[in-house]
């Protein structure tokens, strides 16, 4: 389970708390660093506030859209820790991808991500 799937199995544990918010701004850190880099790669230099722009808008259309269910499906699961059990599943395809398109990544950027890689 991913660090907020099992503290509600718990119980109330302020240790517990703070391992998990650490461990949750961490990944989000590097998480948005990588993003950003990998955004500011795409696009081109003549456009780049432009497609910059769209890229960010259009990655975070699914997480907005999606946040205003969340209650919801909250409630019909009658469970938090569900509830983040199943967001962290809902990754895999994202990796999946990612993973899929690293070869043509790799072409495109070369030596440099052979370095970052190994």
């Amino acid at each position: 389970m991913g660090e907020f799937g099992w503290p509600p199995g718990i119980g109330p544990n302020l240790y517990l708390f703070i391992y998990a918010e650490l461990v949750d701004t961490l990944t989000t850190a590097f998480a948005t660093v990588a993003y950003v880099s990998f955004i500011s790669y795409l696009t081109s230099q003549v456009y780049t506030a432009t497609q910059y722009a769209l890229l960010a808008s259009v990655s975070n259309l699914g997480r907005t859209s999606v946040a205003m269910a969340s209650g919801t499906l909250v409630t019909w699961l009658d469970s938090w820790a569900w509830f983040y059990v199943i967001t962290t599943l809902m990754v895999i395809p994202s990796l999946i991808l990612l993973w899929w398109i690293r070869h043509r990544l790799q072409q495109r950027l070369g030596d440099v991500f052979a370095k970052v890689v190994s």
